[in-house]
């Protein structure tokens, strides 16, 4: 990662730190996946108190995008030439891909 997305990163670490200071368990989540970031269960917990969070405060989920857009925009791509962002609600079929030879079908709607 590029140092400005180490910044980035920082940033929302400092975003979600400030929300969850007065939530024990929420924060018992976060230092708890700091501490083990490749443990899934870690992980997941850390992700429902997100959830949680965001759902309970429309200012801090609108923050907690905001600061997400310049960590994805940091991040290092392999090939700089094929970067694909996915962002909002997704009704349909999505395709992320770099080169394709002919169609592309999902099936019978």
């Amino acid at each position: 990662m590029y140092l400005p997305g180490r910044s980035a990163v920082a940033a929302l670490v400092t975003v979600v730190r400030r929300r969850f200071e007065r939530r024990p368990d929420a924060q018992a989540a976060l230092d708890a996946a700091e501490d083990n970031p490749s443990d899934p269960g870690r992980i997941q917990a850390l992700s429902t108190a997100l959830r949680t969070a965001a759902a309970a405060d429309p200012d801090f989920a609108e923050a907690l995008r905001a600061v997400w857009r310049e960590v994805i925009a940091h991040l290092e791509v392999p090939d700089p030439a094929n970067v694909n962002h996915i962002t909002g609600a997704i009704t349909g079929n999505v395709v992320q891909a770099r080169d394709i030879s002919g169609g592309v079908t999902f099936g019978n709607p």
